[in-house]
């Protein structure tokens, strides 16, 4: 199920994001603060919370509205929060209301077993789609849930799990799933379990691929004899996993805390994705900031990886950035160009403004001086009118 068109209010502090359309491999350009990374947020935001994770930020009053494609099946999921409580949540499939929750009517959720829609009674703070959840009586709101669990965002720019306090000890290796993307060192360890030889060998392609000199990658065990954590807790004695790399012409191995960032980022990234696609393919991936805190050449050949990655795969790709370089290898089809005046934010994409993407190419300039083209500017202007 691919999400097809989102819209997302912010009534609070005013910020709209008009209704745009995806498409199965994206990436979000624009000037700084002009909503990349909000854009993003949200829609993980909504995921996380269909998905039980976390109910969307209620301090907020927002709106969600996110449309999905399955099969050339049409499926919306509407949620609106207000006052830190929900209301209004819709289902519809196929034009057929599903699941109808507002604080003005009786809610009413489509029964399987009787044929019709039913009434229900649930909190305020609750979410219908986590709480009503039942494959056999109410199976649409399973479609639902999966996607929002197979979601996954990275965020490039952060440390991807170079941190010491990222470390991840034994006993807790278990646990880790994919959301768990500042956790890489216990990814790297479950995907050795499963078939290490195999898995190596891709993680080291792929990583020499951006012209690292890669020999080899492991997993290693390191113990704190005494370790604060963040939050202030005293743990002893605990056994940590940690990744070591070897490098070619370099004699010893280096411990994760002493790869360079912008080295980590793309190994992390390259661990998790591999390890995401092998381990059941996620519904889709955001990834902030692509390329950031690495040089020309390795930016666009991580870009040209994860693509190619996501175009032999099931999975929708959503990627932001305002690194020119990554721009102008990415092929304008993909684009969706945000432009933010005030609270108001509109998407430019080859679906909406086809005629003004296909002019610019004829131009003969690079991608990035799409924002400065006179192009670009008509285009806002009229989409005013």
């Amino acid at each position: 199920m691919f999400l097809k068109y989102f819209e997302y209010q912010e009534s609070t502090t005013n910020w709209n994001l008009e209704k745009f359309e995806l498409n199965k491999i994206n990436l979000i350009v624009g000037q700084n603060a002009s909503g990349k990374t909000k854009a993003l947020n949200a829609i993980s935001d909504l995921a996380n919370s269909i998905s039980g994770r976390s109910l969307a930020q209620r301090v907020l009053s927002r709106r969600y509205v996110a449309e999905f494609e399955a099969t050339n099946k049409k499926f919306l999921y509407e949620l609106s929060i207000a006052n830190e409580l929900i209301s209004k949540e819709v289902v519809e499939k196929e034009s057929k209301i599903l699941l109808n929750r507002d604080q003005s009517t009786v809610n009413t959720i489509w029964a399987e077993e009787v044929g019709k829609n039913i009434k229900f009674q649930i909190s305020d703070d609750k979410l219908a789609c986590v709480y009503k959840r039942d494959k056999i009586q109410h199976p649409f709101l399973e479609d639902l849930y999966l996607w929002g669990e197979a979601l996954l965002h990275y965020k490039f720019g952060s440390s991807l799990g170079k941190d010491i306090d990222d470390s991840v000890n034994y006993i807790d290796l278990e646990t880790i799933s994919l959301k768990d993307t500042h956790k890489v060192a216990g990814i790297l360890a479950k995907a050795f379990n499963a078939n290490k030889d195999e898995f190596k060998k891709i993680i080291i392609k792929d990583i020499n691929s951006l012209n690292y000199q890669v020999e080899d990658i492991e997993t290693k065990e390191f113990k704190f004899d005494v370790r604060i954590t963040s939050e202030g807790k005293t743990e002893e004695g605990l056994k940590y996993i940690l990744l070591n790399v070897k490098e070619k012409n370099i004699e010893h191995p280096i411990i994760q805390w002493e790869i360079s960032q912008g080295m980590f980022r793309a190994l992390s990234l390259i661990i998790q994705l591999n390890y995401a696609l092998q381990s059941g393919e996620p519904s889709c991936i955001i990834i902030d900031d692509i390329g950031e805190g690495l040089d020309y050449e390795r930016s666009v050949a991580i870009i040209k990886l994860i693509i190619e990655k996501a175009e032999n795969s099931n999975v929708q790709l959503i990627m932001s950035t305002n690194d020119r370089f990554v721009m102008n290898n990415v092929p304008l089809k993909y684009w969706q160009v945000i432009h933010r005046e005030g609270g108001n934010c509109k998407m430019l994409n080859y679906n909406n403004s086809k005629e003004l993407f296909d002019e610019f190419e004829y131009t003969g300039l690079n991608n990035f001086d799409f924002f400065t083209s006179k192009f670009y500017l008509e285009k806002i202007e009229d989409l005013k009118d």
